[in-house]
């Protein structure tokens, strides 16, 4: 048997950094989330960079932290304007998203 080939994480992270370079393309991403572990973390982490970034123009850092903090307790999604800013920026670039929205599972409230 062959012993698989386990990248380092930081190279991992360069990676994905490479990739994710031009514009957070999420086709790209999800491909390379899937290769290990440390892809899934690095590959997340650039989806949430851009979420960030996206969400700055109109919400505090402060505000923001906590507001993530209770979506990754409660397993929520950001829906919406936001959310379709990451994926396809270049349409939203004369209009930026004013607000976000927030999707919660079935008797959960944020």
């Amino acid at each position: 048997m062959s012993k698989s080939l386990q990248i380092p994480p930081d190279i991992a992270y360069c990676i994905v950094q490479h990739a994710s370079a031009a514009e957070p393309l999420l086709s790209v991403l999800i491909r390379l989330s899937h290769i290990n572990s440390d892809f899934s973390d690095c590959c997340h982490s650039a989806v949430h960079a851009c979420i960030r970034l996206v969400m700055g123009a109109f919400m505090d850092d402060t505000i923001m932290d906590a507001l993530f903090e209770v979506m990754d307790e409660l397993r929520t999604l950001i829906v919406g304007s936001v959310a379709l800013a990451v994926i396809e920026p270049a349409f939203f670039l004369d209009h930026p998203p004013e607000n976000v929205d927030v999707m919660t599972s079935c008797g959960t409230m944020l």
